[in-house]
């Protein structure tokens, strides 16, 4: 199970990174990857100093939904109010920061699992270069 491990405001939580969670994230927030596509698209234009309006971007609202989405696909819960005050004094961007990389978990490869493909991408490189 992919599961995100986090503090906000003194509290740990874990966010769970499952397709059900993707899907309640799609319905309430957005399309997780047309999340993540967008902050691809927004970092490289900046890297580039290239103006660019994205399509969607985190604010007060989505954010504390995202994290109470992790928190309940784990099967823990944790109040509103509660939460949306931790994340106040934890500070939006440093939240934002987490959101970021529990979203990460949903749309991409695990570590090992790139960890793996790279291993075997190198493994049958090996084996193409030894028989020419």
């Amino acid at each position: 199970m992919r599961e995100y491990k986090c503090t906000i405001g003194g509290k740990e939580l874990k966010l769970v990174a499952n397709f059900a969670a993707s899907q309640r994230i799609a319905k309430e927030v957005a399309d997780p990857l047309m999340i993540s596509r967008e902050a691809f698209v927004e970092a490289m234009m900046i890297s580039a100093n290239m103006s660019y309006e994205p399509k969607w971007s985190f604010d007060v609202d989505n954010i504390w939904r995202l994290v109470l989405i992790g928190v309940e696909a784990g099967g823990d819960s944790i109040d509103k109010q509660q939460l949306q005050e931790l994340i106040f004094e934890e500070g939006f961007f440093n939240v934002r920061r987490m959101a970021e990389e529990y979203l990460a978990l949903i749309v991409g490869p695990t570590p090992e699992e790139l960890d793996t493909n790279s291993a075997e991408s190198k493994a049958e490189g090996n084996l193409v270069g030894s028989t020419s």
